[in-house]
């Protein structure tokens, strides 16, 4: 591989602060408007515990070739402090969604992802992270993107949606409140574009994306956009903006498909204990194809299983690599 090649990539990471009276306010208001009913479950996936200093600290530490870090946020500040201030810039909703100001505020993800090809000075080539991305051990840009400058995109091939029957049966039954899931907005990207029997299914993992895939089609389909972020939350008629980016990549062959993971997951945390927890660290630690690690909801973890991951992430974060 030629590790020559020049490549300015950059990261965006999407943050918000639950934890934060005017936003509980704000979205409090507006659920009220728009007469939705949203569990607290839902909404306590914004709750902070500092996840978002740890995940720029691990992007800083094993991700140097990084040029800039633009954190996405709602008149929000997460006041990190690292030496590499430089790197970061604060974006607010504001500038993404210039020109579209009807549809602020959002508390919507799949909304806000829609926007990042409108972030100002942001790079061709770029790597999205949610706040709960965390690496763990060194990466180069060439575990990003190859040096054709393709990205290197990490998922799974998976049966279409429409194509399975008894979603579709479902879906025929029930009419209203449909679940605005994962995979089946993934899907719906993939139907956009034309792949009808298949999907590529992302990992729960940082992904790497092509900036100016994502704004000539929108540019070309400028309807496709304002139907997106039209959503203030999340709707079962969203598609997922970085699944659309790839099945474009895909379709122009910008993109070299991955079926490593790279990355390990941890979800339900509130039902894994301690020990669970540990084993899935160290072991995490000791295999060497993996480099990241996606800890979902850390705040649904009891106080000693928090305090224990911090650390454990501290800790990865003081190794010295050669």
């Amino acid at each position: 591989m030629d590790n020559s090649v020049e490549l300015t990539v950059d990261a965006v990471v999407t943050w918000v602060n639950g934890n934060d009276p005017k936003y509980q306010k704000k979205i409090s208001n507006y659920r009220k408007i728009e007469q939705l009913k949203i569990s607290e479950k839902l909404l306590s996936k914004y709750n902070q515990i500092g996840e978002i200093t740890l995940c720029i600290k691990s992007i800083l530490k094993f991700a140097p070739f990084i040029r800039k870090i633009f954190i996405v946020t709602d008149q929000q500040d997460p006041k990190i402090e690292v030496k590499e201030k430089e790197k970061i810039v604060l974006i607010d909703h504001k500038e993404i969604f210039r020109g579209y100001e009807d549809y602020m505020p959002t508390f919507n993800i799949r909304t806000i992802e829609t926007a990042f090809h409108r972030i100002r000075d942001l790079s061709e080539h770029f790597i999205y992270f949610n706040d709960d991305m965390f690496l763990i051990k060194p990466t180069t840009i060439h575990d990003w993107f190859n040096e054709e400058k393709k990205a290197i995109i990490r998922g799974k091939w998976s049966k279409s949606y429409n194509k399975i029957w008894y979603k579709r049966l479902k879906d025929f039954f029930i009419s209203k409140n449909k679940r605005p899931g994962f995979n089946r907005a993934q899907s719906k990207s993939a139907e956009k574009l034309g792949f009808n029997e298949k999907y590529y299914k992302s990992f729960h993992t940082a992904r790497p994306m092509i900036k100016s895939i994502s704004e000539k089609y929108f540019d070309q389909n400028p309807h496709i956009f304002i139907n997106q972020i039209k959503y203030r939350f999340r709707n079962h008629d969203q598609f997922i903006s970085y699944s659309l980016n790839w099945h474009l990549m895909i379709k122009l062959n910008k993109a070299v498909l991955n079926s490593d993971t790279g990355n390990i997951e941890i979800h339900s945390i509130e039902k894994k204990s301690l020990k669970t927890l540990k084993k899935i660290t160290e072991s995490s630690e000791k295999n060497e194809s993996l480099f990241s690690i996606n800890i979902q909801d850390m705040n649904k973890a009891s106080i000693e299983s928090q305090k224990y991951l911090i650390n454990w992430i501290n800790t990865i974060l003081k190794k010295t690599y050669t």
